[in-house]
């Protein structure tokens, strides 16, 4: 990580290089799926909820015809082909409401299922994203040790060559 130039007195100065991450790419990769899950959860989610909105909408339309059915019979205004029509739409209301709470159900477990997967890939970037962080600060340390390396290195050197200048003046 640390190279070294040596200056003309000697003195040894050490530079470090920029931090580089080598599973990068693999982080990119893991935030990539993390993204394509998460579209595809939010897909799902919005199409379950699409699923029940529309089984709330089948029972208000059977509910309707039911409570028409009901004043109907009161009202004796209704011919009997007209009730009769009404029952059978009634029925397929159901049809279709036992249709929608099967697709519901299948909609249900695919969002679970989805939603496993990508708390799956989330995990998976959190700990590359954790092991940059800690080779970012064992970097940093790194290269705090060589700047403190380097200025001992520098600081000695100064004060040797200032003893050798001392010594040298009291021995003339």
């Amino acid at each position: 990580m640390a190279s070294e130039i040596k200056t003309d007195k000697g003195v040894v100065v050490e530079f470090m290089k920029k931090f580089r991450f080598k599973l990068e790419p693999v982080l990119i990769e893991r935030q990539r799926e993390e993204k394509a899950k998460l579209a595809e959860q939010k897909r799902i989610e919005q199409f379950y909820l699409e699923r029940l909105h529309l089984k709330e909408r089948i029972e208000e339309k059977m509910f309707s015809y039911v409570d028409d059915i009901s004043n109907s019979k009161s009202d004796r205004k209704s011919s009997g082909d007209d009730l009769w029509h009404k029952l059978v739409y009634i029925e397929n209301l159901k049809a279709q409401i036992v249709n929608n709470d099967d697709q519901v159900k299948k909609m249900e477990e695919e969002l679970q299922k989805v939603k496993l997967d990508t708390m799956n890939v989330r995990k998976k970037r959190m700990v590359i994203e954790k092991l940059k962080e800690l080779k970012r600060e064992e970097h940093k340390e790194t290269v705090k040790k060589a700047e403190e390396k380097s200025e001992d290195e520098i600081a000695n050197s100064i004060y040797n060559n200032g003893r050798v200048m001392l010594f040298t003046k009291h021995s003339s």
